[in-house]
């Protein structure tokens, strides 16, 4: 188990700026998301209430598929 151990340090060593450039990336998203989400809810609040739907829809579809 060492030796896996000591790969993965490595693997993680020689791709942290990889790595950290694709944290980055994600989160800008999510803050652009975030930012978009509640632009439209001031800007139009029918299609802000339609997004509101579709996103509770995907997660009690998702919610029946992890359920046995």
């Amino acid at each position: 188990m060492p030796e896996f151990s000591g790969e993965v340090g490595s693997m993680f060593g020689k791709h942290k700026g990889k790595l950290a450039v694709g944290a980055a990336a994600m989160l800008g998203i999510a803050i652009f998301y975030k930012w978009r989400e509640h632009r439209l809810a001031k800007d139009d609040p029918e299609e802000y209430a339609r997004l509101q739907r579709l996103k509770q829809a995907v997660k009690n579809e998702e919610r029946t598929h992890q359920e046995p």
